[in-house]
């Protein structure tokens, strides 16, 4: 006969401060915060790493910023020797 496991027992506490987000105060090496309708910037193709690699974080990052500083959007291209970002919106 198998014994059953011990339940888990939880109490629910009022006024338990909840920690600031580890996301929320992350600094961005990406210039969007700072951006106006029309800028771009230009991530340039490193030799050290693949330019598919720099292409999927520079996605990635774009995706957050989309998400993070709405109403502005992002939009990314491959460019000659890197990878740029405008701002669109």
């Amino acid at each position: 006969m198998t014994e059953e496991p011990e339940a888990l027992t939880a109490s629910v506490e009022a006024g338990v401060e909840m920690p600031a987000s580890r996301h929320d105060t992350r600094a961005t090496i990406y210039p969007f915060a700072d951006m106006d309708v029309g800028d771009s910037f230009l991530i340039e193709f490193k030799t050290d790493v693949s330019s598919e690699v720099t292409r999927r974080r520079l996605y990635g990052a774009v995706a957050w910023a989309n998400k993070r500083h709405k109403p502005m959007r992002f939009s990314q291209r491959t460019v000659v020797g890197g990878v740029r970002v405008w701002r669109t919106e």
